[in-house]
């Protein structure tokens, strides 16, 4: 067993299979299977957001920071964070899990793929908090949903960049809502 920063590699690499399997088995944009180079830097990307309290300055290589959203006391995935590596020419939404189990066992009740008021497919249904941990939006004016900030900052950074390819990934539950993530985007018709 391989440990980097203290994640347990094996484990994070099988999530990351997972959502690879999943998101080439859904209707996703690109068919292309990354590397075994290319997936344990996703791999990575996911144990970042475990070990790492100063992102901005923290970041190895080439990544630069777009985007992080914190959610205190979300029993799906209470970090996410946008960022790009020029070199490699992509942008990555990069989901964290949570490390209790209560996470685990939160609304195994099925619901329409989206948000509620504007599902993005409503065959297809899905766990319902992994959806509402992705699509709600907060009840005040301008609060918008984890799904909705990193589509504008995605939006933001392809415009100026559309050579780009467009990464989901994540670790554990964050796992999960890559898959929904790179579903969504692919609605979007995204490079992804």
């Amino acid at each position: 067993m391989i440990w980097v920063n203290g994640t347990n590699t094996k484990q994070l690499f099988t999530s990351f299979l997972l959502w690879s399997l999943l998101s080439n088995a859904a209707r996703c944009v690109s068919t292309d299977f990354p590397s075994v180079t290319e997936t344990l830097e996703y791999l990575t990307l996911s144990s970042i957001l475990y070990n790492e309290n100063d992102l901005e300055h923290n970041l190895p290589g080439d990544l630069q920071l777009h985007l992080v959203v914190n959610y205190d006391g979300n029993p799906i995935c209470d970090r996410t964070m946008v960022v790009s590596n020029p070199s490699k020419k992509y942008v990555a939404v990069v989901f964290r899990g949570v490390d209790s189990f209560n996470g685990h066992v939160f609304d195994v009740i099925q619901t329409t793929f989206g948000p509620e008021d504007e599902p993005i497919n409503s065959d297809v249904k899905v766990h319902r908090g992994f959806n509402q941990a992705l699509f709600v939006r907060g009840d005040e004016p301008g609060e918008y949903s984890l799904f909705d900030r990193v589509l504008r900052a995605i939006k933001e950074f392809m415009s100026e960049h559309p050579d780009y390819k467009v990464i989901s990934t994540g670790h554990s539950t964050g796992a999960a809502l890559s898959v929904l993530m790179g579903a969504g985007l692919a609605e979007f018709k995204l490079r992804i």
